[in-house]
């Protein structure tokens, strides 16, 4: 055995572990059962691995990655794997009372057995389908074309942006690292979206791009506002996968964040300049079976302060935050609502704002007979419009209003509930 280990230190265990008992696996890989403990099955070998939570039905990535290291005798074993965070430096020293095998390759233990054909990840899916889908967003200077394909085959799931647009001069260029990690998690959240995210199960998700384009800028590429791009690579792959599992995949929404960013002096008393950052989202698109959040940041998962702390840390005045009503797209679900923000000068003096938004040219679309959401707008209380990228010199006693977009609907409207229509327009979610 190459961990001889009866009894683990009491702090290795999670409150909450889940643990598998695949003692009784036959040659074929077939039979898996759970267990909490060693139960009354003999002497027991443990396998540490870098996980918090294991499912059922890991028999291929069971007999590709453990068996074919051990061999096919660790069949008879008696084994458990324990979800931890333990790491290979660590663990030789919890495991010093116990011989440990030191030719084993301990880069193994963070290896996580949930990916693999018989987990479930791809029951919903036919071998060596292949999907594709075009994403146009606003770009700075002229719209650019986000295109991934989606090829499903027995080894995973591949990502390709061949069509992509090229590297733009502006910040809005992505990095490799960042794209591929916004496209697994756009593909996990549909595809074993209860499996953590671990070096098993995101090995089936192969994600690709061509080096010179704006989703794999090479250096100097300026990408300091990658999220912008970024950002809107899961609806990207939802529009793949919609194809694919119509019934399991939400409808477009706000997806890159409309961060507030304004500087300037505080007034004619405080010879001091103010910087003030408020994180800000529109609305995410209806999901199967359940309207869209509303103003709530995805993927990100940011959350906003109270609007008070930010008029303490600036001399800016939040006159209006609300939701923005018909902002939602139409649909048997709606779409989350945007909001709209007005904000000023306490002392009537200007302020500089920075947008860097998406969502204005382009809304979110709707899905399966849903309306796209409404288009994000900006503006001064004058009407005079705002541009949605590049900074902006509100002058002294004008207020700037953004409107945020809406998430597209999920279904066609005329299959929506009554009762839903009467609570929107009770709740003034929608006018009409």
């Amino acid at each position: 055995p190459f961990i001889d280990a009866m009894r683990l230190p009491g702090n290795l265990l999670a409150p909450r572990q889940e643990c598998l008992d695949f003692s009784e696996v036959d040659r074929g890989g077939t039979a898996v059962k759970t267990g909490n403990g060693p139960g009354d099955h003999g002497p027991t070998q443990f396998l540490v691995l870098d996980v918090q939570r294991i499912p059922l039905g890991f028999t291929e990535f069971l007999d590709h990655h453990l068996l074919g290291r051990l061999g096919r005798n660790a069949t008879k074993d008696r084994a458990q794997i324990i979800g931890r965070n333990l790491y290979p430096r660590t663990m030789h020293g919890w495991f010093a009372r116990g011989p440990v095998d030191m030719d084993l390759d301990l880069r193994f233990f963070t290896v996580v057995p949930t990916c693999g054909r018989e987990d479930r990840l791809f029951d919903s899916f036919k071998d060596d389908t292949l999907v594709d889908v075009l994403v146009a967003v606003d770009g700075v200077d002229q719209p650019l074309a986000i295109v991934p394909d989606l090829e499903i085959t027995a080894e995973g799931i591949k990502v390709r942006f061949d069509g992509t647009s090229p590297v733009q001069p502006h910040g809005i260029n992505v990095p490799m690292s960042y794209t591929d990690a916004y496209t697994s998690f756009g593909v996990r959240c549909i595809v074993g979206p209860n499996i953590p995210n671990n070096a098993g199960s995101l090995e089936v998700v192969a994600v690709s791009a061509p080096s010179g384009c704006i989703l794999n800028a090479p250096r100097p590429a300026a990408v300091n506002i990658r999220h912008v791009m970024g950002q809107m690579l899961p609806d990207a792959v939802y529009g793949c996968l919609a194809q694919v599992i119509p019934d399991k995949v939400p409808a477009e929404g706000t997806s890159s964040l409309w961060n507030l960013l304004a500087s300037g002096m505080w007034d004619d008393h405080r010879n001091t300049s103010f910087m003030m950052m408020s994180f800000n989202s529109g609305g995410a698109g209806a999901r199967p079976g359940q309207d869209g959040l509303s103003a709530t940041a995805f993927p990100s998962g940011v959350r906003n302060m109270p609007v008070e702390i930010n008029e303490v840390v600036s001399p800016l005045i939040f006159w209006r935050k609300e939701f923005r009503p018909d902002s939602g797209g139409d649909g048997e679900f709606r779409g989350g609502l945007g909001q709209i923000v007005e904000l000023g000068h306490r002392s009537d003096g200007e302020f500089l704002f920075s947008a860097t938004y998406e969502r204005v040219q382009h809304p979110a679309r709707g899905r399966h007979g849903g309306s796209d959401g409404l288009p994000g707008r900006l503006s001064l209380d004058d009407g005079t419009p705002v541009p949605a990228k590049g900074n902006t010199l509100v002058p002294g006693g004008k207020h700037l209003i953004v409107e945020f977009p809406g998430g597209g609907g999920l279904g066609k409207p005329e299959r929506r509930m009554k009762e839903a229509r009467l609570r929107d327009r009770r709740l003034g979610y929608v006018t009409s």
